[in-house]
Order: structure tokens, then sequence, then C-alpha cells
């Protein structure tokens, strides 16, 4: 079934326009919905109080976004195979990416399949229902036990608050680059022999804090992101862009701290060994989302290329047996437990002998499947 390009939203009395679902009002978010799936046209068909609604508190945070709105009470003739919802639904954007799922035709026209995934929203209960729904969305597209049973613990609550706020999410992801930056400079801290044994634990201690603040936090703007529909490429390279920084600016203090506190060849070998791979890691997952995707996040690549990999290949079993070992989450709360137990200067060996796994790993796929993904 081909989908619609035009959508008509008729105006709903019976509910209030004030009501907010993650920060947007609810006819802001489902005019946010059907941008992002891809409308061409949007027509608001609404009442007398929609549209004085429309005009003072929605219409200045889509302004970029042309709606069409019709005349009060207006006898709309619907164009053919056009989408009509009431303003008051509760729908998610991935609802469109399975639209026969979803969405039935009526006559001459598709409207939505009235169920406990869709359904109108007249109470401060439905208020509640769509919220949390909204968030398990989130949480069910969060892979890795870290992820989901801590970090996600403590960022969600955090983005829930923060998104009522209307702030941008890459002001947060910059925040955080900030965050990722003072972790790196505790860690030098610590390397510095002037500093005494307690002192330098303590700058230990808290560059591990740091980090894995920096890892929790990284969550925040990514959901905001996808509660206000503010995800663009641009924030996607911003936000991959923040993480490698974060992650490579520890790894060259802690590689620092290694190399002053252990001295000799082995620490030289494994902060060679370490940014090589680094390198040629994030070199080969930017070299395929770059030119085979549309995002410009690194989580792009076992979503697009790793998912989409022959189950009984034995590199694939591989890196997907492995896959959580090597994220930013797991190597966080590792690095973290290391600081906290005063013993950083093995932080270097672990990260550089994991990488080096991982690097290899991932080229080997890429060279042998990348034929299989056209280039766009």
């Amino acid at each position: 079934m081909n989908t619609p390009t035009t959508a008509i939203i008729n105006s709903k009395e019976t509910y209030n326009y004030h009501n907010k679902i993650t920060g947007l009002y609810i006819l802001e978010r489902n005019i946010m919905i059907l941008i992002k799936a891809g409308f061409k046209r949007i027509v608001l068909n609404p009442s007398q109080g929609e549209k004085v609604f429309f005009e003072k508190r929605i219409k200045k945070h889509i302004k970029k976004f042309r709606i069409e709105v019709e005349p009060v009470n207006s006898k709309l003739v619907y164009p053919k195979s056009s989408l009509v919802i009431c303003s008051n639904i509760f729908l998610q954007l991935h609802y469109f990416k399975d639209f026969d799922k979803y969405f039935k035709k009526q006559s001459n026209i598709f409207i939505p399949i009235l169920s406990d995934d869709i359904f109108t929203i007249t109470k401060k209960t439905d208020i509640k229902k769509a919220t949390n729904k909204v968030v398990q969305t989130i949480l069910d597209g969060t892979s890795g036990f870290i992820s989901r049973k801590i970090n996600k613990a403590v960022s969600t609550p955090i983005s829930r608050l923060l998104v009522k706020t209307r702030i941008h999410p890459n002001y947060l992801t910059i925040v955080n680059i900030g965050i990722g930056v003072l972790s790196a400079y505790f860690m030098f801290l610590a390397a510095n022999p002037e500093y005494s044994g307690k002192l330098q634990y303590i700058y230990m201690a808290i560059s591990g804090l740091l980090f894995q603040t920096a890892s929790i936090f990284d969550g925040i703007d990514g959901e905001i992101a996808k509660y206000s529909f503010k995800f663009t490429k641009l924030g996607g390279y911003l936000d991959t862009f923040g993480d490698n920084l974060t992650l490579l600016l520890f790894l060259i203090a802690s590689s620092y701290l290694s190399i002053v506190k252990v001295g000799g060849l082995i620490p030289l070998i494994s902060t060679i060994v370490l940014f090589t791979s680094l390198a040629l890691a994030v070199s080969t997952m930017l070299r395929f989302i770059s030119t085979r995707t549309d995002s410009g996040s690194l989580l792009a690549f076992e979503s697009h290329f790793l998912r989409k990999l022959p189950p009984n290949d034995f590199l694939v079993k591989f890196a997907k047996a492995t896959k959580y070992l090597i994220q930013k989450e797991t190597f966080s709360v590792m690095f973290f437990i290391i600081c906290l137990a005063g013993a950083a200067k093995y932080i270097l060996p672990v990260a550089a002998f994991a990488l080096l796994i991982s690097a290899l790993t991932i080229c080997m796929l890429f060279l042998k499947y990348r034929k299989k993904f056209p280039i766009k």
C-alpha cells in the first residue's frame, strides 16, 4: 500500500489544548510527527478555539514548516487517498514505517486504526498512558544491560524534565562534551607526580566519575531529540563528535598516566595499538554511515549494517556476542570501577586489547559485505 502524502487534521473540542506529551502540545506533537513522517501537505481544519490556540501557542514553534489552516468550521473536501486524523489522537512516528498495520482505508481516505497503540486523548489518564508509551518506545530501542538498567534509569527522568523547557538537544550535547573534557583534565592531574598519593587518587576517582556521568548524560540529548522531534543529521554528527572526543581525550589522559606510572615499552606499544585501532574502527564506521545512510550517528552502523548481515557467519556471531563489551556504556562503567580502585594505569592495556579486537572485526566485516550495501 502506498502511503499518502496529504494529511488532514480535524479539530476536536473534547480535549484540553494545553495538555502536553513529553513537552509538546498534543496538536503540535501530531503536526511534528506528520512532518517527520514525510507528508508533503498538512492541512489543519480547526474550530475557533483551536485556531486561536494554534496561532498563539504552536505556530511560533513550527514556523519553518508550512501548515495550511482552513477557515473555521469549513466543510473541507478530503483529497483522494489523504490521511485524516483528529487533533487529539495519539500517534508515534514509527507507526508510519508499518503503515498497513496502524492505518486503514475507508472510502477514499486513510484513517488510524484505534487500538491500545492509537487512541484519542480526552483525560489526564490518557496523557499518562501516552507519555509512558513514548518512553517505553525509547527504552525498547536501547540495547545492552548497562544502557537499559543503569544509564536510562538516570537519564530518562532528567530528560522528561528538561524537555519541558524546550531546550535544544544540541546545547546538551555541548554541555556533555564539557563534562568529558573535565574528565580528561582530572586524569592528567592524577598523572602529575608532584601531587601526593591521596590527592592523585581523588583526581583519579573524580575523572572516572565524570567519565561515567558523561556516558549517562549522553542519553539525555538523544532522548530529548526524540521527544521533541529535533533530531537532525547535524545533531547526530555533533553527538558522534562529542562521544569520540570525550573518549579520545580520556584515553589520551589514561595513556599518559600509564606511561608516567609504569614506564617502559609496554605502555608505549599499548598506546600505539590503542589509537591505531580506534582510528581504524571509527573511520570504517563513518565511511559506511556517510555513504550508505542518512544518519550522522555511529549507532547507525549497527542498525543499518550489523543487524542486516547473515546470522550464521562466524564473524557476525562474534561481533554480536561481543558488541556490548566495546560500547562506550560498558567502557565507562569499567573505567569508573578501575578509577575507584586507584588502578587507572591498567585502563590503557585493557582498552588497547578490546579496541584491537573490535577494529579487526569491524574492518573484516565491512570488507566482506560492503558491496551488498549500495552507496547512496
